[in-house]
């Protein structure tokens, strides 16, 4: 063995080293080492410096720049430091690394020039440090707003949510509202237990209570109206200062401005403007006039008849139900048939009698009368008779003519009537062939002469 000091500290300096196992160390004219092999630095305690000869750059490079890789690996668990000298600096594909450790919670900066630093978090670390967000506050207790920070002047303004530009953002003293939505409650002031849901909704309210928007646009034009529920786009949308609204669909009562409508349904309700008290179930379902009262429709497309009415299905409907066995009762001050030039029937259903009569069989009375100066016709079908089961015809009445002479032709417009003969002398009466069918009339003597 050859040692180059004593401490194994000195420098070689040679033209070429040859090793064994054919490792080689040679000095071509470009003055490249090669080394065919591990190259290793240090012995014992001492650690293996690699340095330039002098103030000269080392560098460690593949032998192309398209080809070949340089790894710095460590041993096991062991950790690889890059150190520079006194006050330089780390520089890794351009990017200077600090020098100092920097502090706890501390980030990485750069100066956009390639100069990392550490700087402190600036950045806020509760919801009331950022720009556009409100957290609780004097008169502002348990209330969140976030999207931005204005309001009104507060005056105990408490339990309001706020979430979009703009919305609550006049909020004075109102409570427990609830905004999400760009301009959602943007006019609100005073009005408390609001929840507005949607673009605009609820846009226009500024003191209304216990109102419910959901839905683009819903319920926007309402300032004071209180309890309204619109759920849908531009349900309830004209409504102002009318109450106790409850609109689900589409547009459903979209002109509203009455009180205690309910309206379920695509388009349920538009028309009504100024009308207060209906029910209207069903797409495109309305009632009779926009200033409708009391109103009840149910069905698809079904327009109401008339106020204070019922209107059950559209004019499609052909049968109405009562029950699934159709034995329900019917609870009515009156029932009227018909419509238009069309005639009302009342029939069975199927081959089953119809009975009129009265809650029990000891009291109560069936009146069938008829409209002014009109007929009323009992007629049997086919060879069908009239029956009145052998009682007492009461309280009839019928043209009454006196007849005192001795003898009559009945004519056509003897039908019907009651002709009294007081005639003391015998009486012929005479049915000529051409009376209409169904003539019928009543001849009592009144007087001594026989009548025949």
């Amino acid at each position: 063995a050859v040692y180059m000091a004593q401490d194994k500290g000195a420098t070689v300096y040679t033209a070429g080293v040859s090793l064994a196992n054919d490792e080689t160390i040679t000095n071509a004219t470009d003055g490249t080492v090669l080394i065919n092999g591990t190259v290793s630095g240090g012995t014992g305690s001492a650690a293996g410096v690699f340095q330039s000869n002098g103030d000269h750059d080392l560098t460690l490079q593949t032998g192309n720049s398209t080809t070949g890789t340089i790894s710095i690996t460590d041993g096991a668990n062991g950790n690889i430091a890059i150190t520079p000298n006194g006050s330089g600096a780390v520089q890794l594909d351009g990017l200077s690394w600090p020098t100092a450790d920097g502090s706890a919670n501390q980030l990485l900066t750069t100066d956009g020039s390639g100069a990392l630093s550490w700087a402190s978090n600036s950045a806020a670390t509760t919801i009331d440090g950022l720009s556009d967000a409100k957290s609780g506050g004097a008169n502002f207790t348990g209330s969140l707003i976030i999207g931005h920070q204005t309001t009104g002047t507060l005056n105990a303004a408490d339990n309001n949510v706020a979430v979009g530009t703009t919305a609550l953002d006049a909020i004075t003293s109102g409570d427990q509202n609830t905004a999400i939505g760009y301009d959602a409650l943007t006019a609100n002031t005073t009005g408390s237990f609001n929840t507005a849901v949607g673009y605009k909704s609820l846009e226009s309210n500024i003191g209304g209570n216990r109102n419910t928007a959901s839905g683009f646009q819903s319920l926007h034009a309402n300032t004071s109206g209180h309890y309204n529920t619109g759920t849908g786009m531009y349900s309830l949308y004209a409504n102002i200062s009318g109450d106790y609204n409850t609109a689900y669909g589409y547009e459903s009562l979209k002109l509203n401005t009455g009180s205690n409508n309910t309206a379920f349904g695509y388009e349920s309700g538009d028309v009504i403007t100024s009308g207060s008290n209906n029910t209207i179930i069903g797409d495109g379902s309305d009632p009779s006039a926009n200033n409708a009262t009391n109103q009840t429709v149910l069905g698809q497309g079904a327009t109401g008849q008339a106020d204070n009415s019922v209107t059950l299905g559209n004019a499609d409907v052909t049968a109405v139900y009562m029950a699934q066995d159709k034995g329900a009762t019917v609870y009515a001050a009156s029932v009227a048939a018909g419509g238009g030039s069309a005639a009302g029937v009342f029939k069975s259903d199927g081959d089953y009698d119809v009975t009129l009569q009265t809650g029990n069989s000891t009291t109560g009375s069936i009146t069938i009368t008829d409209g002014a100066n009109g007929d009323i016709t009992v007629a049997p079908n086919g060879t069908g008779k009239t029956d009145f089961n052998d009682n007492a015809i009461t309280g009839y009445g019928a043209d009454l003519q006196t007849e005192s002479g001795t003898s009559k032709t009945l004519a056509a417009a003897d039908n019907g009537t009651i002709i009294v003969c007081s005639s003391s002398s015998a009486v012929t009466i005479t049915v000529p062939a051409s009376l209409p069918s169904g003539f019928n009339c009543m001849i009592i003597q009144s007087g001594s002469g026989q009548v025949s």
